[in-house]
Parts: C-alpha cells; sequence; structure tokens
C-alpha cells in the first residue's frame, strides 16, 4: 500500500468520522500491519496480537468523533490506543515482559541453513538484551526502531517530551550495546 501523503490521510479521517466506512476501511487496511507489529513485540502470542489489534480498530472505530487531527497525528491516536490496550492486556495477566518473535519471522527458504542459525542466535542475543531494558525503553525503541516512528509520534504515543523520548533512546541504545557486547566476550 502506498504511502499516505498528510492531505489524503486528514481527508480520509474526516470521512470516516462522517461515517464513511470504506474510508476508516483503507485506514484500517494501511495502519493494520504497523499497529499488529507493535502489539505483538509486546504481548509475544499471535492470536492474542490479533484479538487486540481487532479490539484497536473497534475502538478507533467508536471513538473516531472524538478524534481531533490538531492535536495529534492519526498515527499516533491509534497507537496510543493500542498501547493502552497493552497495558490493559498485561494488567489483567499480572505480568509484564518483552516480547518474543515467533521463530518463524526468521524462516527464508532462500537463506543457508547456516544463515539462518546465525540469524538465530543475533536474534537470541537481541532479545535477551531487550529483556533486560526498562519496560519503558522496550516501548521506545520498539516505537522508533521496528515501527520506524518519530520522537514526535512517540511522544505523541507515551505522553511524554520530545527531550524525554531521545534520552530514553539513547540511555535504551547504551544499554542495549553494552548488554550485547558483554555477551560477545
Amino acid at each position: 500500500m502506498d504511502k499516505l501523503n498528510e492531505e489524503k490521510l486528514i481527508e480520509l479521517v474526516r470521512l470516516a468520522k462522517e461515517g464513511d466506512k470504506k474510508a476508516f476501511e483503507y485506514l484500517y487496511n494501511y495502519y493494520i500491519s504497523p499497529i499488529f507489529r507493535f502489539i505483538y513485540f509486546r504481548v509475544k502470542i499471535r492470536e492474542e496480537a490479533e484479538d487486540l489489534t481487532q479490539s484497536v480498530f473497534l475502538k478507533a472505530w467508536g471513538g473516531l468523533v472524538q478524534f481531533k487531527q490538531k492535536e495529534v497525528p492519526f498515527s499516533s491516536w491509534l497507537y496510543a490506543i493500542a498501547r493502552n490496550s497493552i497495558i490493559d492486556y498485561w494488567r489483567k495477566k499480572k505480568e509484564w515482559k518483552i516480547s518474543d518473535l515467533a521463530k518463524n519471522t526468521l524462516q527464508d527458504d532462500r537463506k543457508s541453513i547456516y544463515d539462518l542459525i546465525e540469524e538465530e542466535e543475533k536474534f537470541k542475543v537481541i532479545k535477551e538484551a531487550m529483556g533486560l531494558l526498562s519496560d519503558e525503553q522496550q516501548e521506545i525503541i520498539i516505537l522508533k526502531f521496528i515501527e520506524g516512528l518519530s520522537n514526535k509520534e512517540i511522544a505523541g504515543i507515551t505522553g511524554k517530551k520530545e527531550d524525554s523520548i531521545r534520552q530514553l533512546q539513547f540511555r535504551a541504545i547504551k544499554s542495549l550495546k553494552e548488554k550485547i557486547e558483554k555477551n560477545e566476550r
């Protein structure tokens, strides 16, 4: 799906707010993968992530009339709904841990078994290092480097200032680097 320019996005949101199901369907199709990925990295279980993703879009459809484009971008609003859904999910589960990618995400038939084993080992080191970060740092790293969001968007999602986001990223990256280097010794 092509990247939405800001004008088209604003128009689609406006139409969806007016009840245009086709406009919301387009927004849904555009954002479902990144929202699912964000949730999946936090809950670890594919089925749970699918259910939470669907509930995010149901909440978005139901709450669209309250969305104000001028306050936050639509994508930040969606991620905030997803973030709150994840928090509720873990509150119910009474645990909070870093997500786990399914091993099959590394599968690629074009790669040799040696490449796959090397990737799996690298992934394991990164996953273990991520697990040692604070929940807040994990979330920032996922939003920034996996979802590719800007600091401004992350600030809108988390309710923190951009300077705080930059500091959290810096500390998280430094900590990850130290943990990975320590593991390589």
